[in-house]
């Protein structure tokens, strides 16, 4: 009996043993699989060329949800691949090819797209909305060059193949164009043009602009990352109070279906220079000058040197002398800060984003900061923002290039509630927030809840 017993468990345990050894070798066969099935096909891989893009066109299924993957050289060693692209940008569009998908799928957010992180995630993670799905793709800069990788998993792993569509995104720049009378020209790295038109003694002229910044309200798909303009009569005088979005006595793309600029002509002929709002930039632009619903043909183009916005960048750059307190903002479309104030007191308000933060020697990481103040929280303040903006009929300030302030106001109540949000959504990141009276003392505040 005892025999038997010591028997049937020797071939108990020799079972539960290999059993283990089993589960052991299956655990590893399995990722082993997972591993070679995710080095195997995990990227197409793309090469990109100074100022060109791509545009990607996938099948999905709607309703499902889908984790997109892109590598370049920034996370190639978490993906251990030797791709070379110096950090991708990209963007999801929806079926109609001009409306993108929410920010919040991207695992680094950054305008209306996203960038790559140093993790090994995806970039992305989004339920389909309809049946197809556009992915738009480039280097942060139009110098950028280099591979990339590509992949669009769904919920089992299977991957989905791209089918190259930038004829598609072509297609509808040109209809774009067609339908506002815009045409197109590129502006090189380190380099401005001059535009000379003649014009109308007395006549009321608009000019348009478009770059990246504004390519959304005019569906077009310029590439330049920024431009700064100025406008100037035959004697070589600048146009003030003319710019809908002014910057450093010149002016930016406005953030809304408007003109950049309206001026009555004060001689025969007006001269435009527009150069990158960064030396480092370069990319294609859109622009038309019209009065009374005729579009002017310039009777010249040429290079000039550029009036250099950077330069009063730099210049500030060798002050800072202001440190801003650092304000986290979480999962919020808006903030609201509250201050106490002393009537007919005169205050300065200095904010900073991601845009101005080495102006003030911080990583400051919210982007697109857009702010209003209002007395007693109710009655909003005009004409006090040093770089004034009018979005979706809202009246406003945003950061600025220099350690001024952002806003400046004598006091007629004795609170004041300073609103802050984002033009293009961001909701997550951290600002840069100081007040201060007329004899420069630090006035304290409160984020309300």
């Amino acid at each position: 009996m005892s025999h038997n017993f010591n028997f049937n468990h020797s071939i108990s345990k020799r079972s539960n043993h290999i059993l283990s050894k089993s589960f052991v070798i299956l655990c590893l066969f399995s990722i082993i699989f997972v591993f070679s099935f995710q080095q195997a096909i995990m990227f197409d891989t793309y090469n990109i060329d100074p100022g060109k893009d791509y545009f990607l066109e996938f099948s999905v299924k709607k309703g499902y949800e889908y984790r997109l993957f892109i590598v370049d050289a920034f996370n190639a060693p978490a993906f251990s691949t030797d791709h070379t692209l110096e950090y991708a940008r990209f963007a999801l569009y929806q079926k109609d090819k001009t409306t993108y998908y929410p920010s919040k799928i991207y695992a680094s957010s950054y305008k209306e797209g996203g960038v790559t992180t140093e993790d090994k995630e995806a970039a992305a993670r989004f339920y389909a909305i309809d049946d197809v799905v556009y992915l738009y793709i480039r280097g942060t800069f139009m110098k950028s060059a280099g591979t990339f990788g590509v992949a669009l998993l769904d919920s089992k792993n299977v991957k989905i193949t791209p089918k190259i569509s930038a004829h598609i995104f072509d297609q509808l720049n040109m209809q774009a164009m067609k339908k506002y009378n815009l045409k197109s020209y590129y502006l090189k790295e380190n380099i401005a043009l001059s535009f000379e038109f003649k014009v109308k003694k007395g006549e009321r002229y608009s000019l348009f602009l478009v770059d990246s910044y504004n390519n959304e309200i005019f569906g077009t798909y310029c590439t330049l990352e920024g431009l700064w303009f100025h406008v100037f009569d035959e004697q070589d005088l600048l146009y003030e109070s003319i710019y809908t979005s002014e910057a450093e006595d010149g002016g930016i793309t406005p953030l809304e279906f408007k003109p950049a600029a309206v001026f009555d002509a004060r001689s025969d002929t007006v001269n435009i220079l527009i150069e990158p709002i960064s030396l480092i930039y370069e990319g294609s632009f859109a622009m038309k000058l019209e009065s009374k619903g005729e579009v002017l043909e310039p009777v010249s183009m040429k290079e000039a040197k550029p009036i250099v916005y950077e330069n009063t960048v730099e210049e500030n750059l060798e002050k800072k002398n202001i440190k801003l307190d650092s304000i986290e903002i979480v999962d919020k479309e808006q903030i609201l800060i509250k201050v106490n104030l002393i009537m007919n007191k005169k205050y300065k308000v200095f904010l900073a984003d991601k845009y101005n933060s080495e102006v003030y020697d911080a990583d400051f990481t919210f982007q697109d900061l857009f702010f209003q103040i209002f007395e007693n929280g109710t009655t909003f303040i005009p004409d006090i923002y040093t770089a004034e903006i009018s979005i979706k009929d809202n009246i406003g300030g945003i950061t600025i290039s220099t350690d001024d302030p952002a806003a400046e106001f004598v006091a007629t109540s004795n609170t004041v509630i300073i609103k802050i949000s984002s033009y293009s959504g961001c909701k997550n990141g951290t600002i840069g927030f100081l007040i201060m009276d007329e004899n420069n003392n630090i006035i304290s505040y409160e984020v309300l809840k």
